[in-house]
């Protein structure tokens, strides 16, 4: 769409990036601060740390779908951006990292069939995503459960605060080496997946560009 047909400011491909930049290094300080509470053995309040990296990591997939989508003429607000991208929305945020993870090992599932041995317990994350939401709320505040209260250390346990840690580590990679990079980058990709679109009728046929991915 031509941009002089749009009534609304549009984001400028610059400012995308600078969004994804910062709310890429924004989620490994979050994973840093996490990680200091998580030595100190204060679990609950890791783990809430933890799953606000996982969404800033999410967020990270929604900046760099519209920076795409910029190179393809289709350009957004900052009202698009803040209201109907899923950008504010917790749950959405979440369920796209977790749909991210999924889409890499279904290209692995196809490359070498075999199953990665995480592929269950994230797809149940991915169908779960109220459960990951609820779970954040009980690691800061007291809940009112099946008749009882129930404070933050009886609802989350060291096992559950160190396996958010390993999948924030995990995750914090997979987004490092496949989105964030110089941002000549993304007219490529852009151009790629455009083309993919035009030949088999949806774009996931494309690979990421970046040949890094595979060494996850």
């Amino acid at each position: 769409m031509n941009k002089s047909l749009i009534k609304s400011p549009v984001l400028s491909d610059s400012e995308l990036y600078e969004g994804l930049i910062k709310t890429f290094s924004n989620a490994e300080l979050l994973k840093k601060e996490a990680d200091l509470l998580s030595k100190e053995k204060y679990y609950c309040r890791s783990y809430t740390l933890y799953q606000l990296a996982l969404e800033e990591l999410g967020k990270c997939k929604i900046l760099s779908f519209y920076l795409i989508e910029y190179y393809n003429s289709n350009y957004v607000t900052p009202k698009i951006l803040q209201e109907n991208s899923g950008f504010k929305d917790h749950r959405k945020k979440t369920r796209i990292m977790y749909m991210t993870v999924l889409s890499v090992m279904d290209w692995y599932i196809k490359d070498t069939g075999n199953v990665p041995p995480d592929y269950n317990s994230t797809q149940s994350d991915f169908q779960n995503d109220r459960q990951s939401d609820e779970k954040k709320n009980q690691s800061l505040y007291v809940c009112f459960n099946n008749n009882k209260f129930i404070s933050p250390s009886e609802s989350i346990t060291e096992q559950d605060c160190l396996k958010m840690q390993y999948k924030v580590k995990v995750y914090i990679q997979l987004i490092k080496v496949s989105l964030i990079e110089p941002k000549e980058y993304y007219p490529l990709l852009a151009k790629a997946l455009k083309k993919a679109k035009e030949k088999y009728g949806k774009s996931e046929e494309v690979r990421p560009v970046n040949p890094n991915i595979a060494k996850l």
